[in-house]
């Protein structure tokens, strides 16, 4: 496609939760249906392998490697605090120059 970056917003990964659960900034009287979480675990469930697989996180750590290798497309986490910027630079909003 002739991306040169891609930056993951949103994926954080570091517990079950969604970000509309718990957000007083969603109108959730105005929903027919609320959103569902079915998460079982206090981790995200695609965190681990245990009925995959493999983790999310190792997957997008692939994905990233192979993504610059051969077309030289980085990919970025928005967020410091995503399990993803252990491995995946965060990208510089401020600047737009990574």
């Amino acid at each position: 496609m002739g991306f040169r970056k891609i930056v993951l917003v949103g994926v954080d990964l570091n517990d079950s939760e969604y970000f509309w659960e718990n957000n007083p900034d969603y109108n959730w009287e105005a929903l027919p249906v609320r959103p569902v979480n079915n998460q079982k675990n206090s981790v995200h469930e695609t965190t681990m392998s245990t009925n995959r697989a493999f983790s999310v996180i190792h997957m997008v750590g692939v994905i990233a490697k192979v993504s610059e290798a051969q077309n030289g497309t980085r990919v970025y986490v928005s967020s410091s605090k995503s399990e993803l910027a252990k491995f995946l630079p965060q990208y510089c909003w401020a600047s737009g120059e990574n």
